[in-house]
């Protein structure tokens, strides 16, 4: 279910891409660069979330729920604080530096990669809980369910690139639409998956104590 999640989630994104490319050279370009700086949000999200997931994890297996909880609470907190602060200092400082150093003074390819340089930032609250609960899900063996929030990204990236196709910016609005759908979907998802296994674990242990063996991790 990861593959494939990552499969429909470049899908959406090849589609959405095509759908840019008739915009002419300067919107490709400044968007490109506007995404190169995204790309450096994403390498932070990714690390701390392969984080989360191998803390989780773990602590679910030695039955410590409450750390789990905790891990991924305390995790959100650091990427609503930490991106935050990368946002302010990407839109203030960072994309003047690289823009200048890579696409000289185009000033149709600037106002565009700073357009959508914008559009994304003012949407890394939806991204940081997104990050942070499918990491708890993945931790918790419920990996279908991120599947689906690939499913929910690519029906958001279709519906935009092919009613708002015209519409350079609503193209920008793309991917923050996505991620505001599965931010959604899975802040439904992610308490019920929490209780479910909370309560898994109060009945395995409740099991082996009626047995008289000693409570052990929930494999």
């Amino acid at each position: 279910p990861i593959g494939l999640e990552s499969a429909v989630t470049s899908l959406g994104s090849m589609i959405l891409q095509a759908a840019i490319n008739v915009h002419g050279t300067a919107a490709i370009t400044g968007i490109a660069m506007g995404s190169k700086i995204t790309n450096l949000f994403w390498i932070f999200y990714s690390v701390f979330e392969s984080a989360l997931l191998c803390f989780c994890a773990q602590n679910l297996g030695a039955g410590q729920f409450a750390r789990v909880r905790r891990g991924v609470r305390n995790t959100l907190f650091i990427f609503l604080g930490i991106g935050g602060a990368f946002c302010l200092f990407a839109l203030t400082t960072l994309d003047r530096f690289v823009y200048m150093a890579f696409v000289g003074n185009d000033v149709a390819i600037l106002d565009f990669a700073h357009r959508y340089l914008v559009t994304q930032m003012a949407f890394f609250p939806c991204i940081s809980m997104l990050f942070a609960w499918r990491a708890g899900l993945k931790s918790l063996g419920s990996t279908v369910p991120t599947l689906f929030c690939g499913v929910v990204e690519l029906i958001a990236r279709l519906f935009v690139s092919f009613f708002f196709a015209d519409n350079i910016q609503m193209l920008f609005f793309a991917g923050p639409m996505a991620w505001v759908g599965s931010s959604i979907f899975v802040a439904i998802l992610y308490p019920i998956v929490v209780r479910r296994t909370e309560r898994k674990m109060r009945e395995h242990d409740a099991k082996k104590t009626e047995k008289g063996a000693p409570t052990e991790a929930l494999e």
